[in-house]
């Protein structure tokens, strides 16, 4: 292995990641949202399951991160054309970090309770 590289049995994807400056994965629901988290831009070979197509397409729109459509026809070349891109295009980071900061300062469900409490209150018993 190249002297920059390094070896281990496991580690959490939460230590991991603020180390990295991109990450490509197949879309699953940890790896995306962890990433989110740390503002990580995001190269995505989705898997074809469950949502991960759709978050895939999302993530691309929002500027964070790049949906590779055809796993199966993927190259070595298109993986590492994405990746360069998401490196050197600073667009990316952006988005990623305005994401992550959109998702630290979105209130908890808990911080929405008082409100929906109020509303209750306040709306109880009028017909629509």
């Amino acid at each position: 292995l190249p002297d920059n590289v390094h070896t281990t049995d496991f580690v959490p994807l939460d230590a991991l990641l603020p180390t990295c400056a991109a990450i490509i994965h197949h879309g699953g629901s940890g790896t995306f949202q962890t990433a989110l988290t740390h503002g990580i831009p995001q190269i995505i070979v989705p898997d074809m399951r469950w949502d991960t197509r759709a978050k895939a397409e999302r993530l691309h729109h929002t500027g964070a991160g790049i949906h590779l459509t055809d796993p199966d026809h993927l190259t070595p070349q298109d993986i590492r054309t994405a990746l360069t891109d998401v490196l050197h295009n600073p667009a990316y980071t952006h988005h990623a970090t305005r994401l992550q900061t959109e998702l630290h300062t979105t209130p908890t469900p808990a911080d929405l309770i008082p409100t929906l409490e109020k509303l209750t209150h306040q709306h109880r018993g009028v017909q629509a």
